[in-house]
């Protein structure tokens, strides 16, 4: 999953749901990890509606099982624990109100979701200011993003952020993955911490 191409005026950048970030060597698994995303943005984010949550992870039981299927064939003894795992998560999900928040915490505290959903905004912040008027002059590298796991869609992040002059900072971003939606904006904090970084670069 990779940024889509963004002009220099707008402040929150929009994922696709079609590319996975690179850690990931295949197709089959790059689709797999789109769905992971989308569905757990929708447990977080609506999955507290009565049986809509319920119906939410009804469907993901099903595709889960096609991929443990797939990943047993295949003999890939990480991606079944992982499907088991999802799996899982998808049966807890199944509870109505409750149950499909509590999955989308356990896919990003247990599953690595935090870890892709940072790696998607990495990129995606890459992007931008390698491409952004304002901001590609000063080479800034993001080195990595973290992610806290948290409810209704909308996370907390801290990017790492450095310069070739090896100067470093630490930036505030705020992050949405409603299913609907993934995307990112950098608060004032944050802007702040890169006017900064452009000062001593």
């Amino acid at each position: 999953m990779t940024a889509v191409a963004l002009t220099p005026s707008k402040t929150e950048t929009e994922l696709t749901a079609t590319r996975r970030p690179s850690t990931r060597p295949n197709a089959a698994d790059t689709t797999d990890m789109s769905l992971d995303l989308v569905f757990n943005g929708f447990n977080s984010s609506i999955g507290w509606v009565p049986l809509i949550g319920t119906a939410i992870n009804a469907v993901k039981i099903a595709i889960d099982t096609l991929e443990l299927v797939t990943a047993a064939l295949s003999l890939n003894a990480g991606r079944v624990g992982n499907e088991i795992g999802q799996i899982v998560a998808d049966t807890i999900g199944l509870i109505p109100i409750v149950g499909a928040p509590v999955a989308s915490l356990i896919y990003d505290i247990a599953l690595g979701g935090d870890a892709q959903l940072g790696a998607l905004v990495q990129q995606s912040l890459q992007s931008y200011f390698d491409t952004d008027s304002n901001y590609a002059m000063y080479h800034f590298h993001f080195d990595s993003v973290d992610v806290t796991p948290a409810l209704l869609g909308n996370y907390s992040g801290i990017a790492k952020v450095s310069t070739p002059t090896h100067q470093a900072v630490s930036v505030a971003v705020d992050i949405t993955n409603s299913g609907f939606q993934t995307g990112w904006s950098v608060p004032l904090e944050g802007r702040l911490a890169l006017l900064a970084l452009e000062w001593n670069s």
